[in-house]
């Protein structure tokens, strides 16, 4: 087998982005498509889980057609912090993912912070609180869609979703749970 490789992936707002790298940094190959997202109501942004999976595959299939795939010997997924999907205990999405940037949660985030005040969401997460935090989806999805909020028995952001459908392991690591504020 020729040189390791490491196999990097971004979900990000725009694009979903997947690069094979050398040990020593440089580029092997690399693919971007579309971050698939709709916008149900002004303000709001969403995902959904399965086509949003169809497009990571996408871009990593589209980088091991230029590498051999046996030579990849670690992938890291990074993503757009805030954005989370609740799974059943099958691991299915029951909803939406509610994108980082939707404007949905600032009603509950004002009503928190005022009961609650700036200092709680530092002590918890080391933080100052944010609207875009996913406590705040998390309280509006229990609000808005009971039915999904009551079937969870597990709630993912969106690196951590991607990585456990790559890997059938459901994690998170600390710097993606402090942006839960949970």
């Amino acid at each position: 087998m020729s040189e390791a490789l490491l196999l990097g992936l971004d979900i990000g707002t725009t694009n979903i982005k997947a690069i094979a790298y050398n040990p020593l940094g440089s580029i092997a190959a690399s693919a971007s498509t579309v971050t698939p997202a709709y916008a149900p109501q002004p303000g709001w942004a969403e995902h959904n889980a399965e086509i949003l999976w169809h497009a990571v595959v996408t871009a990593i299939r589209q980088v091991l057609q230029r590498v051999d795939a046996r030579r990849v010997l670690a992938l890291a997924v990074a993503s757009v912090g805030e954005s989370g999907v609740l799974l059943d205990a099958q691991g299915q999405a029951l909803c939406p993912i509610i994108a980082w940037h939707d404007s949905r949660t600032m009603p509950i985030f004002s009503e928190w912070l005022e009961r609650n005040g700036k200092r709680l969401s530092c002590d918890i997460a080391g933080m100052p609180a944010k609207p875009i935090y996913s406590l705040f989806k998390l309280m509006w999805m229990r609000e808005h869609w009971p039915a999904a909020y009551a079937a969870a028995a597990r709630f993912l952001c969106l690196s951590d979703y991607i990585a456990f459908r790559l890997s059938g392991v459901q994690a998170s690591d600390y710097s993606m749970a402090s942006r839960t504020l949970l």
